[in-house]
């Protein structure tokens, strides 16, 4: 059973199919785009961040995926239509991991120009 209180990362979560959330999305006539998505990092490239296996490792990499995320903005605007910032997990030999990920739409150009924008310039540090 999903843990339904609100984290860093639940901003960030698209609805799942079926949920009622989902069921207000529009539906598209010309049938799904193609989405995909670039990894970015969890913090600013030089930064210490949260280590998987650790006590707390979690709650750590969720405020810091989403600090992280604040900062992109900062740095890079909003997100054009068809791209978004998001935390995502993947699994790992020691326990499943997060990172910043931005989707995007490669039908349209601004979103795809966003995310390499973010991936090639990515902060270095907090205060970039």
């Amino acid at each position: 059973m999903r843990n339904s209180v609100l984290t860093p990362s639940s901003c960030y979560r698209r609805p799942r199919a079926g949920s009622k959330e989902a069921a207000f999305r529009r539906h598209s006539d010309e049938g799904e785009t193609i989405k995909t998505y670039l990894a970015l990092a969890p913090a600013p490239v030089e930064e210490d961040c949260a280590q998987v296996g650790t006590l707390g490792y979690r709650e750590r990499a969720l405020a810091e995926c989403a600090r992280f995320i604040r900062l992109l903005r900062a740095k890079f605007g909003p997100e054009p239509e068809g791209a978004w910032l998001s935390v995502k997990w993947f699994a790992h030999d020691f326990g499943p991991y997060c990172e910043v990920v931005c989707y995007y739409n490669t039908d349209i150009q601004a979103s795809v120009e966003y995310a390499f924008r973010c991936e090639d310039d990515l902060p270095a540090t907090w205060d970039d």
